[in-house]
């Protein structure tokens, strides 16, 4: 009992521990009762510069506005579901539609997510962050005692990683939560090779699980491409020890089985999305801007040496943000390198006491060899291009390699320190630590030396010397405090020296990059915003037409003819990329866009013509809102249709005229009755009865049979019924809906019901139902072998 308490004691500790250095991180969260994030960058934009605080100056954090044009967009997006209670399935407000559950990034099954249903959106984004970065140091030490790690080693494990500088850098973003589950990914795998199997698999797969549900499957897939080298290389050293290796095979591979299963519900809709889907990445083609350059080594040894963008001396050639990430704090440097190279000595087993004989050098090595390779594959290195050349490789951003090999040297660090501390020791001891200082101060004053010209010039030679001199003063530090156990053994106050320093160096290296706000500062009410909502739904408006970001606005419900994410509706994403500046000779008027926003401070993007066509309606919080004369509804009856399967050709014909959208629909296939007959004269109207999220009514009123066409977009699971029957939705113009209505007046619903969702959600209870029984199964047949033993 007394070492139940002692650990739960331990446990409160870490717990307390993190929320302590998280206030450090965001004071004003905790002081001032403020948001994570910088909201205030709103305010760079119109209409929100005439909100900004009294006395604002600008805000310099640009690169986080990323934060405000999606996750904040897609949040509202799952929030406002939930709220109607439905699925957050489909938005309506960016690129004439998208899904929402489907969009992985919205991770709508992630149990955090369900605060979203109880606080408002900028409190929840907020908990988000606190909330993934105590997680990260919990799991930690979890994770740490698990692999045999004394209290005090795994102390420092939770706060290297939960205090790591990419955790902190990533904590507004889904990266953080993937890290915060991957010490218990590592914790299954290692028990599944020491022949735990049932705890390997079930640890493993609750940490598989939860993965996949954080919401960002490029940072699951480079921890994976980690673990899987991690594994293979301890599985080597276990084949040649005559070891069991088909059975951990197994369980590893049976662990991310269960985890889809599990997470079937979001992994479905995921993979249907993929396949209707394009984005306007090419990452195998983007080295410069998701690889890492070599002077980025410098950020190694010395987090700010290469600035940063808020203070304008950001010397680098990525951000600052990707650059700073990769320190790992002096402590996990310095002692990950002398337990590498104790494992190269190969110790006797006698020293090893808290593990089996042999078995943490063969951990070492397996850490330091994934390590180095996900480190390499996230610098610019010619000869790994192949690599990134290879399917899945090529769609990830490099720079994410670098989670992997930062926990592995975390990780090795809290070994370190463990047996560190096991013993007093020899001066000589501190040769390795000493010349890994020397070795990585020399590779930034190389660097630094190489580019001297270069920051005198720019002004930031004397940051680059101050930021400098702080490391190499934390390296020392840490060495002081090592050096301690020379004089006589004292590993509790070596530790938690040795620990609180690392929590300065991690909370140092990132001061300045996690800015928090005013609450009110989150989209804030506006006369602009006010104006559009004011025009009811659907309304569409060209937004990226006014200066501001796409898709934006779309946490005010208004709706956006482009928008911002990863991926894009296949369909639309292709009309838009195929027509480019030829939208505007005879395709725009389709597109419903009813109202056009205007920044009068600069020229516009759209043509002189277009904008001369364009009527203005007000000119409110300095936006001119143009009204589109030529737009035509967005529902509406067409006289007359084409059938052009191939969608080239289609859009080859939609780019100039005699191409007229008022007067033919092309579609890709003919309805199943057959395309109906030219209607002369007007064909009639469509009313709008009510227009939801993933449901639309209507009312059309057809002279004659035609096509009704819906300026939204086309996506397999939107249904039609037509005066309650069945009707077939087909692909007008390649990426709207079209459906088939008699003459007379009729009743049209459109609703969105994808079959993924339902099909994901019986996998997912299926394999939570199967787990349960397979639990029970084991607890009765391990207490009736308890029994029978006694």
């Amino acid at each position: 009992m007394s070492a139940c308490r002692r650990e739960g004691g331990m446990v409160l500790l870490v717990a307390a521990l993190m929320v302590l250095g998280t206030a450090v991180v965001y004071p004003g969260i905790f002081l001032r009762g403020e948001i994570a994030g910088p909201a205030d960058v709103l305010c760079n934009l119109r209409p929100w510069e005439a909100y900004a605080p009294e006395g604002w100056n600008g805000n310099p954090y640009h690169i986080m506005l990323d934060i405000y044009a999606f996750f904040s967009q897609t949040y509202h997006n799952v929030r406002e579901g939930f709220q109607r209670g439905e699925w957050p399935l489909w938005n309506p407000y960016q690129m004439a539609g998208m899904p929402v559950l489907a969009n992985y990034q919205a991770s709508v099954f992630y149990p955090p997510r369900m605060l979203l249903l109880v606080l408002d959106l900028p409190v929840a984004m907020t908990v988000f962050v606190l909330l993934k970065i105590w997680l990260c140091g919990l799991t930690a030490y979890l994770g740490g005692r698990g692999l045999a790690l004394s209290r005090r080693g795994s102390l420092f494990l939770a706060v290297a990683w939960g205090f790591a500088e990419y955790n902190l850098i990533w904590a507004n973003w889904p990266l953080t939560d993937v890290a915060a589950w991957f010490p218990i990914l590592i914790l299954g795998v290692e028990w599944a090779l020491q022949g735990r199997y049932r705890r390997g698999l079930a640890a493993g797969a609750f940490a598989g699980a939860m993965m996949l549900l954080a919401g960002h499957p490029e940072t699951v897939f480079t921890f994976g491409v980690g673990t899987g080298l991690y594994f293979a290389v301890r599985l080597l050293f276990q084949a040649l020890r005559r070891g069991p290796v088909v059975r951990p095979v197994l369980v590893c591979g049976g662990l991310w089985v269960i985890a889809a299963g599990v997470c079937a519900a979001q992994l479905l809709p995921f993979a249907e999305y993929l396949l209707n889907s394009a984005t306007f990445y090419a990452r195998h083609d983007m080295e410069h801007m998701v690889s890492y350059p070599l002077r980025s080594l410098v950020a190694v040894f010395v987090p700010r040496c290469l600035g940063a963008e808020y203070l304008k001396n950001y010397w680098g050639l990525v951000n600052a943000n990707l650059d700073t990430m990769l320190h790992p704090g002096a402590a996990v440097l310095l002692l990950s390198g002398w337990a590498f190279a104790r494992a190269a000595r190969r110790p006797s087993a006698a020293a090893d006491t808290d593990a089996a004989p042999d078995l943490w050098p063969v951990r070492l090595l397996a850490l330091f060899f994934s390590g180095f390779i996900c480190m390499g594959l996230a610098f610019c290195i010619p000869s790994l291009d192949w690599v990134h050349r290879l399917p899945v490789f090529g769609a990830t951003l490099r720079g994410y390699y670098v989670a992997f090999p930062l926990f592995a040297l975390a990780l090795a660090a809290a070994h370190g320190l463990d047996r560190w501390t096991a013993e007093r020791r020899r001066p000589t001891d501190l040769l390795v630590p000493l010349a890994v200082t020397a070795a990585g101060f020399s590779v930034a004053a190389g660097v630094c030396v190489f580019f001297w010209k270069v920051l005198v010039l720019e002004g930031v030679s004397g940051h680059v010397l101050l930021h400098t001199g702080v490391a190499l003063g934390l390296f020392l530090a840490v060495a002081a405090a090592l050096s301690l156990q020379c004089f006589r053994p004292m590993p509790r106050t070596v530790a938690a020296l040795v620990t609180l320093l690392t929590a300065a160096n991690l909370i140092y290296g990132q001061w300045g990059l996690n800015p928090t706000s005013r609450r009110e500062d989150f989209f804030p009410r506006t006369n602009l915003t006010d104006h559009l909502r004011a025009k009811g739904q659907p309304c569409r408006i060209g937004v990226n037409e006014g200066g501001l970001p796409s898709g934006i606005m779309n946490v005010y419900n208004i709706q956006d003819w482009l928008g911002y994410d990863g991926l894009y509706p296949g369909r639309v994403w292709k009309v838009q990329r195929g027509l480019k500046t030829d939208i505007w000779e005879a395709f725009e008027p389709a597109a419903a866009i009813q109202y056009f926003l205007n920044d009068p401070r600069y020229p516009s993007i759209m043509p002189k013509d277009v904008l001369a066509r364009l009527e203005l309606e007000a000119e409110v919080d300095g936006v001119q809102v143009m009204r589109n004369p030529r737009a035509l509804p967005h529902a509406r009856l067409v006289p007359r249709a084409e059938v052009v399967p191939d969608p080239d050709a289609a859009i080859k014909h939609m780019k100039a005229p005699p191409f007229n959208p008022a007067e033919v629909v092309f579609l890709e296939a003919a309805p199943a009755d057959g395309v109906p007959p030219a209607v002369a004269g007007d064909p009639g109207a469509v009313r709008v009865l009510d227009y939801g999220c993933q449901r639309v009514r209507l009312e059309a009123g057809a002279r004659a049979a035609c096509m009704l066409v819906l300026a939204d977009a086309w996506y397999p699971g939107w249904t039609a019924t037509v005066n309650g029957a069945p009707a077939e939705v087909l692909p007008a113009y390649h990426c709207f809906r079209a459906v088939k209505v008699p003459a007379g007046a009729s009743e049209v619903v459109f609703e969105y019901k994808p079959w993924t969702l339902p099909a994901g959600l019986a996998v997912s209870v299926a394999s939570l139902l199967g787990i349960g029984v397979f639990a029970a199964w084991s607890l009765l047949r391990a207490r009736r072998r308890a029994s029978a033993g006694g």
